[in-house]
């Protein structure tokens, strides 16, 4: 579940609502675990492993490269702008 920050809404958290923790390596190298019911700030690069899935978070993404487009989907409706972006250009599945 992604949210604003309540005291700075242009900032989003991710929150593992999952009964699993999730391992979260930063982008300057830090690991944490995050625990159900906690979040990441999606402020920063960072590569998430979710269990069966890893992904890397990348807010930066989006305004560095050019769209991805994935297997059946049309011209143009590839992961474009804001958070869509972050996460698809950034999943590694």
């Amino acid at each position: 579940m992604v949210n604003r920050r309540p005291n700075n809404p242009k900032i989003f958290i991710l929150r593992n609502r999952s009964k699993q923790p999730w391992k979260v390596t930063e982008a300057d190298g830090n690991q944490r675990k995050v625990d159900p019911g906690m979040g990441i700030e999606l402020s920063n690069r960072s590569e998430v492993d979710f269990g069966q899935v890893k992904a890397t978070l990348d807010p930066g993404a989006a305004s560095r490269r050019q769209p991805r487009q994935s297997p059946g989907q049309e011209a143009g409706h590839a992961c474009e702008g804001g958070l869509n972006s972050m996460i698809c250009l950034g999943a590694n599945a």
